[in-house]
C-alpha cells in the first residue's frame, strides 16, 4: 500500500505483482472533485487495486490514457435526468438482470442498475438518496423491488427532507421502517447524516461490503462504493 506517492493520487493501491491487469475490469466514477478509478479481477470478482485522484489533474493518469491495459473498461452513468422504463412496457431487453430498463443521454451504466443488483439479497425498506448539485434522486426499495424512482430539485436540508418523505408516501412505507443510505455527495453537502437521523430508522452513507482497505484514508469506502455498485451489473 502506498498513498499519496503521486500529486495527484490522493488514494492507492497497487496490484499485486501476481495478477495481470488483462484479466481486470476497470471501473471509473466521477464523486465530487475526484474521479475514482476501480480494478476488478475477472475471476474473484474482488477489488484489486485503485486509485482516487483529482478530476483536475485526470488527464495525466495513465490508467484512463491507456485502455488496452485492461480487460475492459466501464464507466459509471449517475445522469438525475432519467426514466425508469418495466420491462413489460419497453421494447429492449432488460439490462444487468434488472425487471426495468433505464433511459437517458448519457453513456456508461446508470448507477439503478448497480443498486438493483446490490439489492437482490437485502430485506425490508431501503431509500437511497444520489445526488448531483441542487438534484436528488431518489430510489425506495422494498426487498429487492424497486418501487419508487424520481429526481427532484432542492434548495436546503429541509426540502431535502420534504421530497425524501414525499417519496416514501407515494411508495406507502412508514419512516420508522425505512434505512435511508446516502451516497457521498448527499452525506458531505449539508451534513444530512445528522439532520436526517431522527426521521428514519437508520441513516448512514453508503459504502463498500467489505472492510475498509486503507482506515488512514477518510471517508475511501465510500468514494469506492459507486464503482463497487457498478461492478455488479457485470
Amino acid at each position: 500500500m502506498e498513498t499519496g506517492s503521486k500529486k495527484h493520487i490522493i488514494a492507492e493501491r497497487f496490484l499485486d505483482s501476481g495478477i495481470s491487469m488483462q484479466l481486470c475490469n476497470l471501473f471509473v466514477s466521477d464523486i465530487a472533485d475526484f474521479k475514482v478509478l476501480s480494478l476488478y479481477s475477472t475471476l474473484s470478482r474482488k477489488l484489486v487495486a485503485y486509485k482516487v485522484i483529482t478530476l483536475a489533474d485526470a488527464s495525466n493518469e495513465e490508467w484512463l490514457n491507456d485502455s488496452s491495459l485492461f480487460n475492459n473498461v466501464f464507466y459509471l452513468n449517475t445522469d438525475p435526468d432519467f426514466e425508469l422504463v418495466p420491462a413489460s412496457f419497453s421494447d429492449a431487453p432488460s439490462k444487468h438482470n434488472s425487471d426495468f430498463n433505464i433511459a437517458t443521454q448519457n453513456k456508461g451504466i446508470h448507477i439503478l442498475y448497480g443498486i438493483n443488483q446490490w439489492m437482490q439479497d437485502q430485506k425490508g425498506y431501503t431509500v437511497f438518496a444520489v445526488g448531483h448539485d441542487d438534484l436528488l434522486s431518489v430510489i425506495i426499495y422494498h426487498n429487492n423491488q424497486c418501487c419508487f424512482a424520481n429526481t427532484f430539485k432542492y434548495a436546503d436540508q429541509t426540502e431535502f427532507l420534504y421530497f425524501v418523505i414525499n417519496a416514501m408516501q407515494i411508495a406507502g412505507v412508514k419512516q420508522e421502517d425505512a434505512q435511508l443510505k446516502l451516497d457521498y455527495a448527499c452525506y458531505h453537502k449539508y451534513g444530512l447524516l445528522e439532520f436526517l437521523s431522527p426521521y428514519f430508522l437508520s441513516v448512514e452513507p453508503m459504502t463498500v461490503p467489505f472492510d475498509d482497505p486503507d482506515p488512514e484514508i477518510d471517508h475511501l469506502p465510500e468514494l469506492l462504493m459507486p464503482n463497487h455498485l457498478l461492478s455488479l451489473c457485470v
